[in-house]
Order: structure tokens, then C-alpha cells, then sequence
């Protein structure tokens, strides 16, 4: 960490910033993007969620784009069956149809692990590369699916939202 702190270039960093920054502001709408909320962003990786991951990945490489899938350290992290907050379950006739009471499965975090893909975008990619796959994402999208990226889908069951880059379980309470 000495080493990284001491040698830390802040003119790379900056570079590497305004790259996925541009990068970012020209991908299509139906492309979600993670972590756009996070105060320093420096796209060291550039993780993008599209609906259909292994084929627009495959749409992306005949492009010439190398996009990737599963080289992260992301997994999912169960709750253990910890008590609620509450002290006991509220009374069946306030739980929707079908709805458990407890259900802690991370939703989110498993449709982000099997959708996310990750572009190309770092500091030694060049601005002509960089509007290459700007380019690349749009028409991979349009391949692969005539209609735009869901912004509902249904997981385990369950009703997920997708809207500016943020991922909510949808309640029926």
C-alpha cells in the first residue's frame, strides 16, 4: 500500500477519469451503469449491466470490442437466517399473497452478478477506441434484442426495478 500511495500518478489518474467519464456520457440509455453515485470514480474497471450479457458480449467481440464477463472477485454473500428486526412476524393478513416474511435473499446483487459486463475503458485505451465501442454497445444492443433494455424484470419471483443505475425489489405491501 506504501508503494501504491507513494508512487500514486495523479495525471494517470486523471486521464484514466476523464476516459470513462467520456465513455460513459456517450453509451446508449439502455445501457446501466454501476456505481455512477460513488464520489470518485476512476473506472480502473468499467462494469456496464445489459440485459442479455452473453450475446451482446458475443455481438461486442465480432464488433471489436473485447468485452468480458467473470473476471472479478464478485460473488454473492448470503444472509445467514439472523431474526428480523422485528420481534415476530407481523400477522399473514399483512404479508402479500405468496410473500414470506423474512426473505433476505440479495436480489439485487444476484441480477447485477449475472448481467454485469465489463468494457475496455482505462487510460491506455485511445479516443478513437474509446468512440469505437460507444458505437459497438449501440449496435450490439440493436442485434441482440429489437426492443430497449428492460427497465422491470422478475427475478426468483420477485419484481425488479432498473432505473438510473439503482436496483429496487419491488414490495407489494
Amino acid at each position: 500500500m506504501h508503494r501504491r500511495l507513494k508512487n500514486f500518478d495523479e495525471a494517470a489518474f486523471q486521464t484514466n477519469t476523464s476516459k470513462g467519464m467520456y465513455v460513459s456520457e456517450r453509451l446508449p440509455s439502455a445501457v446501466e451503469h454501476i456505481g455512477m453515485k460513488t464520489d470518485i470514480r476512476n473506472y480502473w474497471l468499467f462494469p456496464v449491466v445489459v440485459h442479455e450479457p452473453e450475446q451482446v458480449i458475443k455481438e461486442l467481440n465480432k464488433l471489436g470490442v473485447e468485452a468480458y464477463r467473470g473476471a472479478t472477485q464478485l460473488n454473492l454473500v448470503y444472509p445467514t437466517q439472523q431474526p428480523n428486526r422485528c420481534p415476530s412476524p407481523p400477522p399473514a393478513s399483512q404479508n402479500a399473497p405468496g410473500q414470506e416474511f423474512a426473505d433476505n435473499h440479495p436480489h439485487e446483487a444476484h441480477y447485477l452478478i449475472d448481467h454485469v459486463i465489463y468494457l475496455p475503458v482505462h487510460k491506455h485505451v485511445p479516443q478513437y477506441y474509446l468512440d469505437q465501442i460507444c458505437l459497438a454497445v449501440e449496435v450490439a444492443l440493436r442485434r441482440v434484442a429489437a426492443k430497449p433494455f428492460p427497465k422491470i424484470v422478475v427475478i426468483d419471483g420477485k419484481t425488479v426495478v432498473l432505473h438510473n443505475g439503482e436496483m429496487k425489489v419491488k414490495s407489494k405491501l
